[in-house]
């Protein structure tokens, strides 16, 4: 994404470029300019190189962070350093919601997926914002409730889903995140962010040899592509792929065209 250095960011960073991010946030989004103003004022700019461990899980979870430009990765570790990639956040995505209990913990590790620039709040600071501002209350309660359902989600594709049709749910759910039309059709979806089959083997709860397979599969059925070092994803495709699972279908052969 080409940010700058940190130092020589933050130097250049004003006033009307953190309001501007900070107010298209999901979290800030509905505050009048006055009360965003406030937030303004009260948040701490950092920068993190891309690889950069942000917080580990079970460290005291003290701050709440805004990403404002940038990706940042959640995941979890097993005791053997598997890792199990839960999202890759965009900006005006905020992490760290662990922040708002008490004596608290980060339940995820976060880390730059690629450069960033976070604003940071702490949680008295959350706790005094959110008292002089109700709809920021509302709104952080509508992010966890988010969180929750796709956590949900992720079980239930862990749970019932064949690694195809999870492949295809995270690649359609990476297209709305990150994505944009390729050559302007509507369904041709180009994916913004950096990947690799490592990542997505880890995001799609896969083993990498086998996920590149599938990976491998879906490219010569046509389902997706490369343009430049971009990855162009068939999201009418991916949507039908993963719906044949719901139905009961047995396991797509990527050689053949679904049927809507």
């Amino acid at each position: 994404m080409g940010l700058r250095s940190g130092n020589s960011l933050l130097e250049n960073l004003n006033r009307n470029d953190r309001l501007w991010h900070l107010g298209r946030s999901s979290l800030f989004s509905e505050l009048d300019p006055v009360e965003l103003e406030v937030v303004v004022r009260q948040a701490r700019d950092r920068i993190y190189e891309q690889g950069k461990t942000i917080f580990a899980a079970g460290a005291p979870a003290r701050e709440l962070f805004v990403l404002n430009r940038g990706t940042v990765r959640l995941f979890l570790c097993s005791p053997d350093q598997r890792e199990k990639t839960l999202e890759i956040l965009r900006g005006g995505d905020s992490f760290g919601l662990e922040t708002v209990r008490e004596a608290g913990s980060y339940q995820v590790s976060a880390a730059a997926h690629e450069d960033c620039w976070v604003s940071v709040l702490e949680r008295d600071e959350l706790f005094a914002l959110s008292r002089r501002c109700p709809a920021l209350a509302a709104n952080l309660t509508g992010i966890l409730l988010d969180r929750l359902a796709t956590a949900y989600d992720q079980i239930g594709g862990l749970t019932f889903l064949e690694a195809e049709q999870r492949l295809a749910r995270t690649l359609r759910h990476l297209a709305e995140r990150h994505g944009q039309c390729a050559n302007g059709q509507a369904d041709q979806i180009r994916l913004k962010v950096r990947l690799t089959h490592d990542i997505l083997a880890r995001l799609t709860g896969a083993n990498r040899p086998y996920l590149s397979n599938i990976l491998s599969q879906f490219r010569k059925a046509g389902w997706i592509r490369y343009q430049g070092e971009s990855l162009v994803v068939d999201v009418g495709m991916m949507a039908a792929l993963e719906g044949r699972s719901r139905t009961g279908s047995a396991r797509v052969d990527p050689g053949k065209r679904v049927q809507d």
